[in-house]
């Protein structure tokens, strides 16, 4: 078939009903940040707020998955995906309806924060759950399809959000509606059978190895007393805390472009807010193509520590060209390498820290990795709107801007490459039944 020569003979998963329901969760989800970017700059106005102060709409969100991530795979764990799934869509969708009804700054960010909970109970229980479901590049596909659905939804909810925002400021956020029909289909059509996928594949594990391995390997911790010095010990390994960091340094790069994109294109470039919305369209698509090579790229290559090396300079690059673009051909040309890289790095990475934690560990290792990751999310906004305002009286906001962004392009970038390359000298983690 055609499309299975387009992304590879792992797009097999694409059949699975189950992994449909997860994908559909994820894609209006994905968009929490994708349908307020290109309009943050006009939402600067209605709110009474200044360009660096307006950034915090993009990293409140983040805030609360800091902290309920890892609890919502704990909770996912004992009740199932399902429930927490659709509660934290119901909540998702009406607290970002919810800003539509309110000038008042502080109030918006309560609600952006309660979507934020919603995202912390959505987004980390697919991604621990497609690792239930799926192994190898089976697991690796699934991971770049997740990640290219996101991207999917992401380049065109900023298309109509940047025609909405024309009607009335209030119109986009009305899109977020669009998680409460998908929390009723997935309360009366969706069936979970990851859990006991999982445990079956735990019994055929048993069958193989040495007694003594399993043993030690497949112990379920009776208490946290015993499972949190175990996970902290694998957390501190170089093969899982190296690649967890660059993960989130890679982070940086797309965040930072997400939350200053209208102010570059707008006062920069001057440029438009459909031109803002245009770039978040391309990079979302574009990530989204690249995401979708994921297992192929990592069949090529005979693993991910490469690909993933050369992905994270890709990211620094793309937003360095973005930051500094003349035009807006220039900064199309940044935001294309930015996507396709980091369209690499999301899948891959993901698939990566699954496969190098130990299977007891892996819903904590998984869960503290996200955690991670939405830090860098949170503390990024907050760090360069600082460093902005520290150097602006003297280079001016769109100059001390662009400064920041390039050098924090290029740190982060180049750190996390070393990171990768790092991880993949260290030796296999300490720790029984490891996924090579």
């Amino acid at each position: 078939m055609v499309w299975k020569r387009l992304l590879g003979k792992e797009a097999v998963v694409l059949q699975d009903v189950e992994f449909r329901f997860l994908l559909l969760s994820n894609a209006i989800v994905a968009t929490v940040n994708a349908a307020v970017s290109p309009i943050l700059d006009t939402l600067t106005g209605p709110f009474g707020v200044s360009p660096t102060e307006i950034g915090l709409m993009i990293s409140v969100v983040f805030v609360p998955a800091v902290l309920l991530i890892p609890v919502s795979g704990i909770v996912a764990g004992r009740t199932g995906t399902k429930p927490v799934l659709i509660a934290s869509l119901l909540l998702f969708g009406t607290a970002g309806m919810a800003i539509a009804f309110t000038t008042e700054f502080w109030l918006v960010l309560v609600f952006r924060f309660l979507q934020g909970i919603g995202f912390a109970g959505t987004i980390p229980v697919i991604i621990a759950a497609l690792g239930e479901l799926y192994e190898d590049e089976k697991q690796t596909a699934s991971q770049g399809f997740r990640f290219a659905v996101s991207g999917g939804a992401q380049g065109l909810f900023p298309i109509l959000s940047g025609i909405l925002v024309i009607v009335a400021w209030q119109a986009p956020f009305f899109l977020f509606a669009l998680a409460l029909p998908i929390a009723l289909l997935m309360a009366f059509r969706y069936e979970e059978t990851a859990r006991s996928s999982n445990q079956d594949k735990e019994t055929e594990t048993k069958n193989k190895k040495p007694e003594a391995d399993v043993d030690a390997a497949s112990i379920r911790f009776d208490s946290m007393d015993a499972y949190l010095p175990t996970l902290l010990t694998a957390l501190r390994e170089p093969k899982v805390g190296l690649v967890i960091v660059a993960h989130a340094l890679v982070m940086v790069s797309y965040i930072s472009f997400i939350t200053y994109n209208s102010i570059i294109v707008i006062r920069s470039i001057g440029g438009t807010s459909s031109h803002a919305a245009i770039l978040v369209t391309t990079v979302s698509f574009l990530y989204a193509a690249s995401a979708t090579q994921a297992g192929r790229i990592a069949r090529i290559f005979s693993g991910r520590y490469l690909p993933l090396s050369a992905a994270c300079l890709g990211t620094g690059v793309g937003l360095v060209t973005f930051a500094s673009a003349p035009s807006i051909i220039v900064a199309m040309l940044g935001i294309a390498l930015l996507g396709c890289t980091y369209g690499i790095t999301g899948s891959l990475f993901r698939s990566l820290i699954i496969d190098v934690s130990p299977l007891s560990l892996r819903e904590g290792i998984v869960g503290c990795s996200e955690s991670i990751l939405m830090s860098s999310a949170v503390l990024t906004p907050v760090v360069v709107g600082f460093a902005v305002g520290l150097l602006e009286p003297d280079l001016g906001t769109v100059t001390a801007l662009q400064l920041i962004l390039t050098v924090t392009g290029l740190s982060a970038a180049t750190v996390a490459c070393l990171c990768v390359l790092g991880a993949r000298r260290s030796a296999a983690i300490a720790l029984p039944r490891l996924s090579e």
